[in-house]
């Protein structure tokens, strides 16, 4: 395919899941998708979930040097820094051996930019292949919605984004590549991460909250109901993020509560730690009670809309997880509920499969759900919903609290 040599803006929607790293571009006015590759030239089958993902790894050698991706996964020496993710959130790094290997005063960030950076020039070099030399690339993140509303949090991962741009696409750009030495790349890349920030309007890279992901890329359908519960479980390769969220007949989003829960793919099927997978089950659907519980009181708090909305539910299913047969049946079994005060439930549960075709070629099913988060990420921020995250609703500390006004249920209701 020739280059093309016009002038392109490209969003790049990029999602750091714990264990892998995934790239969704599209071309801004133009509603074509395009999965860019960031894995290795060998691992390209169309139908092979490896080719558009590189593992969510940076690791430390012994000398001095670093190791990302899937070089990271294959080297057994030095420290391996895993989930990026978990990092951004937290400011921790949970490896106990870089106690030893790290100067005292290096900040994790540091690090989080070096591995941001270096998944940036894929995107350059994927993005330049397939829309010439002349396009421009704005980026989207995510940060989990629990934390979204946590401005130092948010800060971090812009301050994070714009070092790595900067190391990319300014003036002066350094290279990270793979057996790049920390030492040589370290002072830049403080630097760029204390730098002042650019305005909303100029800079070219935002943070976004990432169960609301899904919601905005299935907004994208004209057939979306609105004025209705969508309840999103995304359930990823190292943890699963849950959310409750209103619709609006304007199709902007109340975002009534929103969990991060320590249960991923592979324990739905095989267990976790001597917990038989039944039981994660069933703690995972405990959960997803619990949530609607207080997302439904903090409605009944704030009258945000008719309780009757509560009737109609939509559970939406997305990231690896969500192919699990089980977990549909038991959604299925758990509504509609009976017992509470509004009676029966109509419940709907859809798997999202926001893409089904990328380069003329279908998509696989197992592979689709992985998409949505990153598909909602690719699209420009113009088009996202108006939101309201959980802090900004007006509403009650959880769900073991009886509300005076209006009507509620509670867990021993379910």
């Amino acid at each position: 395919m020739a280059k093309s040599t016009r002038n392109a803006t490209v969003i790049a929607g990029i999602d750091f899941g714990t264990w892998s790293t995934k790239v969704m571009a599209r071309e801004r006015s133009v509603n074509q998708e395009k999965l860019l590759s960031i894995g290795h030239a060998r691992d390209h089958e169309q139908n092979s979930y490896v080719w558009f993902v590189t593992p969510s790894l940076l690791r430390l050698m012994p000398n001095g040097t670093l190791r990302f991706g899937r070089d990271a996964l294959r080297e057994k020496a030095g420290v391996r820094i895993p989930s990026p993710k978990t990092t951004l959130c937290t400011g921790r790094i949970s490896a106990r051996e870089l106690d030893d290997l790290l100067p005292d005063d290096l900040s994790c960030d540091v690090l989080m930019a070096l591995y941001v950076s270096r998944i940036l020039k894929l995107i350059r070099k994927a993005a330049f292949e397939f829309y010439g030399d002349n396009t421009q690339i704005m980026l989207n993140g995510a940060a989990p919605t629990t934390r979204f509303g946590d401005d130092s949090v948010r800060n971090r991962c812009l301050r994070i984004f714009h070092a790595a741009y900067q190391s990319v696409f300014s003036t002066n750009p350094v290279e990270v590549r793979q057996g790049s030495r920390l030492s040589d790349l370290r002072d830049d890349f403080e630097r760029w991460l204390h730098e002042a920030l650019p305005s909303l309007d100029e800079r070219k890279y935002e943070v976004l909250p990432e169960t609301l992901a899904p919601v905005t890329s299935l907004l994208q359908r004209p057939d979306i109901e609105t004025d209705r519960i969508y309840i999103v479980i995304d359930i990823g390769g190292g943890t699963t993020e849950m959310s409750v969220n209103y619709v609006t007949r304007d199709r902007n989003v109340d975002c009534y509560d929103d969990q991060i829960l320590p249960i991923n793919t592979q324990s739905l099927q095989v267990g976790s730690d001597g917990e038989p997978p039944q039981e994660v089950m069933s703690r995972l659907l405990t959960a997803v009670r619990r949530m609607v519980v207080t997302a439904f009181q903090k409605h009944a708090a704030g009258r945000r809309l008719e309780t009757d909305r509560w009737r109609e539910l939509t559970i939406v299913l997305s990231g690896g997880g969500c192919v699990i047969p089980e977990l549909s049946q038991q959604l299925e079994k758990m509504f509609p509920v009976t017992g509470h005060p509004l009676g029966e439930n109509e419940c709907i549960v859809i798997t999202s499969r926001p893409v089904r075709h990328l380069n003329s070629q279908p998509v696989p099913s197992l592979i689709a759900p992985i998409l949505t988060c990153i598909h909602g990420l690719s699209l420009p921020r113009q088009k996202w919903p108006k939101f309201e995250l959980p802090e900004q609703l007006t509403g009650i500390s959880g769900p073991d609290e009886r509300l005076d006004r209006g009507p509620a249920f509670h867990e021993r209701d379910w």
